[in-house]
């Protein structure tokens, strides 16, 4: 396909796309109204938009599976991050090369089978093939509730052998005071200590420590405020409404010393994600600890806090979680078991 500088046109209000395959011209409306979002939702699709018009078994308009998922993808924009509605989007573009873009009336059961069938084969974790179902199933949920001639064919199906999440590294708590030694060494950026400190012993994410200002301690009651995350899109709320919390500063915080005022940590959050990795990674190696990225921090938090015995509700409000199902979870393996005895008080019960 050659390159079309603007490939993208306005005729009479609706996005036309204008571009050549094979040395052959393409002009042909999408049907979508001209704005901005069905301009980034047609930018990201172009292809399978030109497949779809190419194919003479495929049609435009207001009654196939692209139009739904745009309709989707727009209901659901007010109530989610950018960052969320790009990995719809994305997610949205897979699905499009797995089942294609039909007339919305013509799925069935059995594309949903070939569905699985090539999810499996795209070896996805677990994580990703529930991401593309609940999309799928959400774009035919709003189809069937928009016409009376459609009923949605989506169905679960229990998958075996799909790839597992990837384990995520974590550290001892030797480990973690050997890492925090190694990076005051003058070869790191003086910042390094100071990010490390903070996610090691507080458990928060990457974002919300890069938008911590010096006025979100209080380090006389010993306390900090999390409100705020940095993202690739500035400065956010945080992930979840739980995630706006209030957490204890633990000892080897109250030792840092702090700015007075403003971010502790300036830049954007793709430059500081990259110099911290990079910077990280140099510590790990000088250590001989394997490679890991700056979310085990996070994962090495609560591992350790729940193997020395503390109390797993206060583990979940420190980590932001909205309840304590998320955090065992995620980090039952990590609970310590003991061989006491149980319910001693029960000792002397007598009949």
């Amino acid at each position: 396909m050659s390159k079309i500088q603007k490939p993208l046109v306005n005729r009479g209000g609706k996005i036309h796309i204008h571009t050549s395959v094979n040395g052959n011209r393409l002009r042909f409306s999408t049907f979508l109204p001209f704005n901005a979002e069905n301009i980034e939702f047609v930018s990201t699709n172009l292809e399978a938009f030109i497949d779809n018009y190419l194919n003479p078994n495929i049609s435009n308009g207001n009654n196939d599976f692209l139009y739904y998922g745009n309709k989707f993808l727009q209901t659901q924009k007010p109530f989610i991050k950018k960052n969320t509605f790009l990995q719809y989007q994305s997610t949205l573009k897979g699905i499009v090369k797995i089942i294609g873009n039909k007339p919305i009336k013509s799925y069935h059961k059995d594309h949903i089978e070939l569905f699985y069938t090539k999810l499996l084969q795209k070896n996805l974790c677990s994580a990703t093939i529930s991401l593309y179902c609940m999309v799928l199933n959400a774009i035919f949920t709003l189809a069937e509730q928009s016409r009376s001639d459609f009923r949605n064919p989506f169905f679960n199906k229990k998958l075996r052998n799909i790839k597992p999440s990837k384990e995520r590294t974590v550290f001892s708590l030797e480990e973690v005071f050997a890492i925090l030694k190694e990076s005051k060494r003058p070869m790191y950026p003086a910042s390094l200590r100071l990010y490390l400190t903070l996610a090691f012993f507080s458990g928060a994410r990457c974002g919300e420590i890069f938008a911590l200002e010096s006025g979100d301690f209080d380090l006389e009651n010993k306390t900090l405020k999390i409100t705020k995350t940095l993202s690739v899109n500035g400065i956010q709320s945080p992930k979840t409404k739980t995630s706006n919390r209030v957490i204890d500063v633990l000892p080897p915080i109250l030792n840092l010393e702090l700015k007075t005022q403003g971010r502790l940590f300036k830049g954007k959050y793709a430059k500081l994600i990259h110099n911290f990795r990079q910077s990280f990674n140099k510590v790990l190696k000088a250590l001989n600890l394997p490679n890991a990225d700056l979310y085990c921090t996070r994962h090495t938090f609560a591992s350790i806090m729940l193997q020395k015995g503390e109390e797993p509700m206060w583990i979940s409000q420190m980590l932001g979680h909205s309840n304590l199902n998320i955090t065992y979870k995620v980090y039952a393996k990590f609970i310590k078991s003991s061989n006491k005895e149980r319910a001693t008080f029960l000792n002397d019960y007598k009949e």
